[in-house]
């Protein structure tokens, strides 16, 4: 789905309201280290994605989050930092072996300030870890 149609939905939704999913190009997503709490990927969590999506198990939708402060600017990425990161991988690979390329997931939108997308990266990684 277009970002915009996505935005124009989300302007009518009740502020902090989460929206979704729906289906976007993962070169349309921001990955911004200020919303990724943790100091590095975890190198086993990228090998079980990759290889759930290789079989092609249905994966949880990502969350990405418009910030207030800069909503002429792509949306990024609150939870599904690693399954970015794989889906990517997975796209380079493909593209490299002149295999078409899946570059789609599924998302979760919201928009809000930005502390409070911090804030929701931060929940959901300490709910993955705790």
């Amino acid at each position: 789905m277009k970002l915009e149609t996505i935005q124009k939905r989300l302007a009518q939704a009740e502020p902090g309201k989460v929206i979704g999913p729906f289906e976007i190009d993962i070169r349309q997503i921001r990955q911004d280290p200020t919303f990724q709490v943790r100091k590095r990927l975890d190198e086993a969590n990228l090998s079980r994605l990759r290889a759930a999506y290789r079989s092609g198990k249905a994966m949880l939708p990502i969350t990405l989050a418009f910030i207030d402060e800069t909503p002429d600017l792509l949306p990024v990425i609150v939870d599904g930092h690693h399954r970015v990161t794989v889906l990517e991988a997975m796209a380079a690979e493909a593209s490299v072996r002149g295999y078409p390329a899946t570059t789609t997931v599924e998302a979760m939108f919201m928009r809000v300030r930005a502390n409070e997308a911090r804030w929701q990266a931060a929940s959901v990684a300490a709910r993955q870890t705790g």
